[in-house]
């Protein structure tokens, strides 16, 4: 039956039957695997972003752990430097002669002191002394220096100045001094 066609209509059937092969082969085969490469391709793109994702994450971790062990550090040379004890009296009858000795030292008498009622910082008591003294500002200078040097960690949360009267060399100076006090179990 093919022979019998006219030349024109078997080329004409044989380029309509290339087309429906190609177009066969292109929806067929092409397609499908074009699109699969696309989707591995966005695949690649994920897992690549997902990758720098969780490096990054990676790195905050090890930094956010430098950190933790930076402040755990911190923390343990702190609590080395703060009064150990159950009883909180007998930390302010320590602060109160730590004070003295400073105090006098440096040629300076308290004038009066007085334990205020402790507190508490986070899982450590603040044991507070009110000291009220007059010194010179050269003294004051070097009481407070030997305080934040001593080997007890001490604070001054509260400071006041004034002028005590006695000419322009002395001051009357009213403050809190507190130590921390990590407290151990008999």
């Amino acid at each position: 039956m093919f022979s019998k066609m006219s030349e024109r209509m078997r080329i004409l059937i044989m380029v309509g039957g290339v087309v429906l092969v190609v177009a066969a082969v292109y929806l067929l085969a092409w397609e499908p695997l074009y699109g699969d490469y696309r989707a591995t391709l966005t695949r690649i793109d994920l897992l690549s972003a997902k990758m720098d994702q969780a490096h990054r994450r990676l790195q905050d971790a090890e930094s956010l752990s430098s950190a933790y062990r930076a402040h755990i550090s911190t923390l343990e040379n702190l609590e080395k430097r703060m009064f150990k004890g159950e009883r909180p009296s007998l930390i302010g009858a320590e602060i109160q002669k730590i004070l003295s000795e400073i105090t006098e030292a440096e040629g300076v008498s308290i004038r009066r002191t007085r334990m205020l009622q402790e507190g508490t910082v986070g899982p450590y008591q603040e044991i507070k002394i009110k000291v009220e003294m007059d010194s010179t500002v050269t003294s004051l200078s070097k009481i407070l220096y030997a305080l934040f040097n001593h080997k007890y960690l001490f604070l001054v949360p509260e400071f006041k100045v004034n002028s005590s009267g006695r000419g322009n060399s002395y001051i009357r100076v009213d403050m809190t001094v507190s130590g921390l006090m990590k407290t151990v179990q008999p």
